[in-house]
């Protein structure tokens, strides 16, 4: 048998996507379990308030892509879900927002905004 020597160009992208994959594949096993029709991402972002336009585009964006990816079979035949709760850009909500996503067992956080710090 002959041996295939194809070589294959990654991309940073690429690379990235493999990268999570194996990440997944390794950390998700417990998550697995729980939720075996679909994948919970949380979101913690302004949904209200002065700066709410950040979050709420943010999670627009995220829900139209998870949108798509269902649409396509999801992930694994799993449907990705996203958990969207307000912080209104303020660190003190953050803190009980994320414990609140936690207590949920998301999978992965995303599509947050950062504070500056003075």
């Amino acid at each position: 048998m002959k041996k295939d020597t194809t070589k294959v160009r990654l991309g940073p992208r690429s690379a990235f996507c493999l990268h999570f994959h194996d990440f997944h594949a390794v950390s998700s096993a417990k998550h697995a379990r729980r939720h075996r029709q679909r994948i919970l991402i949380g979101s913690c972002s302004a949904l209200e308030g002065p700066s709410h336009f950040l979050g709420t585009e943010t999670v627009a964006g995220a829900k139209a892509y998870f949108a798509m990816i269902n649409d396509s079979g999801g992930v694994d035949g799993r449907k990705l879900r996203l958990l969207a709760y307000d912080d209104s850009y303020d660190p003190a909500k953050t803190e009980a927002c994320f414990n609140r996503l936690l207590e949920q067992k998301v999978f992965a956080l995303g599509f947050s905004w950062a504070l500056p710090l003075p």
